[in-house]
This record gives structure tokens, sequence and C-alpha cells, in this order.
């Protein structure tokens, strides 16, 4: 494709163009491509055309386009399937899926991915799960295996009297009945993971984690765009910033909580592993190229890490003109290595 401008389309499910998109806009300007921003319902399949925005200059113009030269897809537009199926076969993708929680943890401990960090963790299929994996940790995390966001995270803890309960807004004190009829009715309707609890608490019992956000370049190594400090908000068990948690400068925050020294070390050790984990998470998927993965890393008083959990499709809120400069790099280096960088059509079916 050497000297023809590349089309790079950004394809989100029922959104118009916002900040997010603008700032790949810009980012596909840098690098002398052209960029679309569209949602399913604007592909036509018979035409090959799309109908969409292109930002000029200062404003979004919408109207009808060609296919691009490369998609930077969502996980929510799958769901238009006819149109998902299509374009997968006719355009190269970029972001394939990992898999539910509990796929991935399967991946990472039949792997062999830091065994060192990983946390018990396991498949809920009844309350019997519950209380005998509660009865081997005493304190434990219940998450839904599709939850992103923070979203339905529970802390289960044994006490004296009775089990310590934390929804992410309030903690309560149950005996056995009340548990279970806890259970019950918040988790029968989904499929959930518990994994044993870890205390990643600062000095003043916020709790917080360490997001890795990586991503693949324009060269289709990966870089790290942000290591930060993520702290919760009020009575939540967890720091994700959808649950109203904020972020803190990573150097600072860690000599605040371990002192100058030893967060320095822990500081050295989380950048190791923002550059050595990618890789190989990488080799834990060999049907699929992966593009950006977001590590949530635990830390405990004497600053050992653990993982927490690995997601794909990590939020750009925060520092979004950096990951927009190598997501829209990477896009252009698939639609320039197609065979290199291709995702088994196995994988792009099963997200429908």
């Amino acid at each position: 494709m050497a000297g023809k401008r590349l089309t790079i389309g950004m394809m989100r499910a029922n959104r118009r163009p916002g900040a997010n998109a603008k700032a790949h806009a810009h980012a596909a300007h840098v690098f002398g491509a052209d960029f679309m921003f569209f949602n399913p319902t604007g592909v036509d399949l018979d035409k090959n055309t799309i109908t969409g925005w292109r930002y000029d200059k200062t404003r979004w113009r919408r109207g009808e386009m060609p296919l691009p030269d490369v998609i930077i897809n969502d996980q929510s537009s799958a769901k238009y399937r006819k149109i998902w199926n299509a374009l997968s076969r006719r355009v190269p993708f970029t972001s394939p899926p990992i898999g539910d929680k509990a796929e991935v943890f399967q991946r990472m401990t039949d792997g062999g991915f830091y065994p060192e960090l990983q946390l018990p963790t396991v498949r809920l299929s009844s309350f019997r799960d519950v209380e005998d994996f509660l009865g081997l940790h005493r304190k434990i995390v219940l998450k839904p295996q599709e939850g992103s966001q923070g979203r339905k995270v529970t802390f289960l803890g044994v006490e004296e009297n009775g089990f310590r309960i934390n929804t992410g807004t309030s903690w309560e004190l149950f005996d056995a009945d009340q548990l279970r009829a806890f259970y019950r009715d918040n988790f029968r309707k989904e499929e959930f993971v518990a994994q044993k609890y870890i205390d990643s608490t600062d000095r003043n019992g916020i709790p917080f984690d360490i997001r890795l956000h990586v991503r693949r370049n324009r060269t289709g190594k990966w870089s790290v765009i942000r290591i930060m400090p993520r702290l919760g908000a009020g009575r939540s068990i967890t720091s994700n910033l959808a649950a109203g948690g904020s972020i803190a400068a990573l150097k600072a925050y860690l000599g605040m909580q371990f002192g100058e020294v030893d967060g320095a070390r822990v500081e050295k050790d989380l950048r190791v592993l923002a550059a050595q984990m990618p890789e190989r998470f990488q080799a834990l998927y060999l049907d699929r190229r992966l593009d950006a993965l977001g590590i949530d890393i635990g830390l405990d008083s004497s600053g050992k890490p653990w993982l927490f959990e690995v997601n794909d499709f990590p939020g750009t809120t925060i520092s979004a003109l950096e990951a927009a400069i190598a997501r829209v790099g990477y896009a252009l280096y698939v639609a320039e290595h197609p065979s290199e960088t291709k995702t088994s059509q196995s994988v792009w079916q099963g997200m429908t």
C-alpha cells in the first residue's frame, strides 16, 4: 500500500463522534491518514459504502464514503451480527476480544502467566461454591464474568458474628440465612467469579489499584500509555474511575504510600511488569493479535504486586491523545500488514 493515503474507520454502536473520536481524527492527520467515524447502521453492504462522519478542520461532516482500509472496532457493535460478520471479512479489524474473566483467568493459569502474582480465582455455579471459597480464604471478592468498570463487584468476609458484605456503596453484616438470600437475589441471573481478597488500601483506608495501560503502536510493538494509581471513592471497595474514583501521580503516590526508597522500588517493579507483561499475555492467544490491555495490579502493605485482572478495550478518558496516537498508529500497521496481524475469523464470529 505504499503511496496510498489510508483511511481509518472507527466503528461504534449508536453514538455520534465526540471528544475521543476527535482525538483519533487529529492523530490520523498527524500520520497522514484519513479518518471516519460511523455506526453499524450506516453500513450499506450492497454498495460497499458507509454513511458516517469525517472531521473537516473544525467540524464533523456527514456523508457517504467507501469502506475504510482498517476499522477500529468495539465490542458492542457486534450485536449487529450481519453487518459485523460482513465487515470483518472485507476489512481488517484492530481489536479482538480476550474473553470473559473466567476464560482469562483459566488461560493465565494454564499458560503459567506470572503464577506468583495470580490470586486464586474460581467460576461460581452455586451458593455452595461461595461457601467453599469463603471458608478457604475468609475474605473474597465476587465479580461478574462479563463485568467492567467495577459493576457489581462485591466483598464478602467471614466475621466472628456473621459475614461482612460490601456491594460498592455500604458495609452490612449478614447472618448465614441473609447471606444465602443475598446470593439468591443478586448472583443467580448472570455468571460470576470469586477471587481471594487482597488488602490493597492506602494509609487512609482508601482502596486503590495500579492500571497498566498498554497498546501496540505504529511499529506494531507494545508501548506503555500510562501507569496510574486509581483510588476508590466513598465506601466503595473498587477503584474504578467510572464508579467515582480518581487518579494520582505514580511516583508521588507510591512515595506517600511506601516511603521514598520502597516507593521507588515498587515503581521500578511496575514499569518492568508494564514492559514485559503484554508479550507474555499475547502468547496465551495464538489465534488473534491483541492490540490493547488494561492490566490491574493491587499492592499489599509490603508493596508486593498482585494481579487483579486483565481487561481488553481499556478506557481512554485519561491520556486520550496518547492512546489515540498509539491506536491510530497500530490501525495503520494492521492495514499495511494484514497477514501478520490477522485474527482468526472464528474469533470475530464468536463475538456476535
